[in-house]
Protein backbone atom coordinates (compact mmCIF):
# COMPACT_ATOMS: atom_id res chain seq x y z
CA UNK A 1 0.00 0.00 0.00
CA UNK A 2 2.86 2.42 0.99
CA UNK A 3 5.88 2.29 -1.25
CA UNK A 4 8.24 3.97 1.48
CA UNK A 5 9.70 0.56 3.23
CA UNK A 6 9.42 2.18 7.03
CA UNK A 7 6.08 3.74 6.25
CA UNK A 8 4.58 -0.01 5.38
CA UNK A 9 6.08 -1.57 8.34
CA UNK A 10 4.57 0.90 10.69
CA UNK A 11 1.12 0.30 9.26
CA UNK A 12 1.25 -3.13 8.92
CA UNK A 13 1.85 -3.27 12.85
CA UNK A 14 -0.71 -1.02 13.57
CA UNK A 15 -3.07 -3.08 11.13
CA UNK A 16 -1.92 -6.00 13.10
CA UNK A 17 -3.90 -4.77 16.71
CA UNK A 18 -7.04 -3.70 14.73
CA UNK A 19 -6.52 -0.21 13.72
CA UNK A 20 -7.71 1.01 10.12
CA UNK A 21 -4.91 2.73 7.93
CA UNK A 22 -5.91 4.14 4.79
CA UNK A 23 -3.74 6.13 2.43
CA UNK A 24 -5.21 9.78 2.14
CA UNK A 25 -4.39 13.37 1.03
CA UNK A 26 -4.19 15.71 3.78
CA UNK A 27 -4.93 19.74 3.05
CA UNK A 28 -4.80 21.15 6.44
CA UNK A 29 -2.66 20.95 8.96
CA UNK A 30 -1.82 18.16 11.38
CA UNK A 31 -0.46 17.49 14.89
CA UNK A 32 2.36 15.08 13.04
CA UNK A 33 3.33 15.97 9.78
CA UNK A 34 1.49 13.83 7.29
CA UNK A 35 -0.47 11.78 9.95
CA UNK A 36 -3.89 12.30 11.12
CA UNK A 37 -6.61 10.12 13.01
CA UNK A 38 -10.22 10.23 11.29
CA UNK A 39 -13.17 8.25 12.64
CA UNK A 40 -11.04 5.40 13.98
CA UNK A 41 -8.60 4.77 10.91
CA UNK A 42 -5.02 6.48 10.44
CA UNK A 43 -4.42 8.37 7.32
CA UNK A 44 -1.30 8.77 6.31
CA UNK A 45 -0.21 11.21 3.55
CA UNK A 46 3.07 9.39 2.49
CA UNK A 47 4.82 12.69 0.69
CA UNK A 48 4.24 14.83 3.28
CA UNK A 49 5.14 12.24 6.44
CA UNK A 50 8.20 11.01 4.49
CA UNK A 51 8.86 14.48 3.56
CA UNK A 52 8.97 15.55 7.18
CA UNK A 53 11.38 12.90 8.37
CA UNK A 54 14.85 13.77 9.70
CA UNK A 55 13.20 17.57 10.95
CA UNK A 56 14.75 18.43 14.14
CA UNK A 57 12.35 20.92 15.59
CA UNK A 58 9.23 19.36 16.61
CA UNK A 59 6.55 21.64 14.53
CA UNK A 60 4.74 21.99 17.76
CA UNK A 61 5.82 22.93 21.37
CA UNK A 62 4.67 20.76 24.13
CA UNK A 63 3.60 22.80 27.58
CA UNK A 64 2.78 19.89 29.64
CA UNK A 65 1.43 20.94 33.01
CA UNK A 66 2.41 19.31 36.67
Amino acid sequence: MFTDPLTERLAGFVRSIGIEVRAATLDGPTFFPGVDIQYGAILIDEPRQVAARGVESFPHRLHWVY
